[in-house]
């Protein structure tokens, strides 16, 4: 929805129509003294309380009835309804830091994202929070001010939040990936159900669910072995030895797990494995 006026007159994008045809994507809706207005939860409105819900919205959408007259492409509305505000859009963004503002905000160039669409290098802004949670590289809980004291322009990070306007995310949780702007041992991410699991050799072969930081396709399967100075961590983030993950995730019952590192010659070379659950 878009250009409400106080006459009841707006412009709607169309995204689908039943029974008639648009003669354009967008069409001019008009209303009368007897068009009925509704919110997002159904409760009956005036014009003037959907007007004013339609300017405050970042994205109004709404549905409606009435009758549609092709060579004008006007719609005379009997029944305007307003969808339901919609929750915003909860993502995880992973790149590195181009600019840092202490205390309020930080931008990145993307490499990895999930929740949305996407793209490489694709600048995001990380704005904070007062509830906002700070972590280390191996997800320990960290204060705001050491935080910033790691930032480095170059230093890959991670955020997860809520996707606004502009290519902002609201961050709940921020988390610092890599040790050093140089450090190239954590470019990459893998999240699957392990298979073949060879406790006494030291690896294990991962089937794919979701990835980052090299191509791959949902359900392969690759080979994921250990850096020297590796970490584990169990289901409940407590840090295990090699051999005591490997059992703990070697079971009949499939447990996901998830590996930070580098891909290499089609190998997975890991510096932290967690098992999910």
């Amino acid at each position: 929805v878009t250009d409400a006026a106080a006459d009841g007159t707006f412009k709607l994008g169309v995204r689908e129509a039943f029974g008639f045809v648009p003669a354009a994507r967008q069409i001019t809706v008009t209303t009368t003294g007897d068009t009925m207005f509704y919110d997002g939860s159904g409760q009956a409105i005036t014009l003037d309380s959907f007007v004013s819900s339609v300017k405050a919205a970042t994205e109004p959408k709404a549905k409606i009835v009435g009758t549609y007259d092709k060579p004008s492409n006007t719609f005379a509305a009997t029944r305007v309804m307003l969808d339901k505000t919609e929750a915003p859009l909860n993502v995880l963004v992973t790149g590195k830091v181009t600019e840092i503002h202490p205390t309020t905000d930080f931008s990145i160039s993307l490499t990895g994202w999930e929740g949305f669409g996407g793209a490489a290098n694709l600048g995001a802004k990380i704005v904070l929070k007062e509830t906002t949670t700070y972590q280390d590289i191996d997800e320990k809980a960290m204060t705001k001010e050491a935080f910033f004291a790691a930032l480095a322009a170059g230093k890959v990070v991670s955020a997860r939040g809520q996707l606004a306007a502009g290519g902002v995310v609201n961050a709940d949780v921020v988390r610092i990936r890599q040790n050093s702007s140089t450090d190239n041992s954590d470019n990459a991410e893998a999240f699957g159900v392990p298979e073949s699991v060879s406790i006494g050799d030291g690896f294990f072969n991962l089937k794919l669910i979701k990835w980052r930081g090299f191509d791959s396709t949902f359900g392969s399967v690759v080979k994921v072995t250990f850096a020297d100075g590796a970490k584990f961590f169990d289901k409940g983030n407590n840090s295990v030895g090699k051999a005591d993950w490997l059992t703990l995730v070697s079971g009949d019952i499939k447990r996901s797990v998830s590996v930070e590192g580098k891909f290499t010659g089609g190998v997975f070379v890991a510096v932290r494995a967690r098992q999910n659950d």
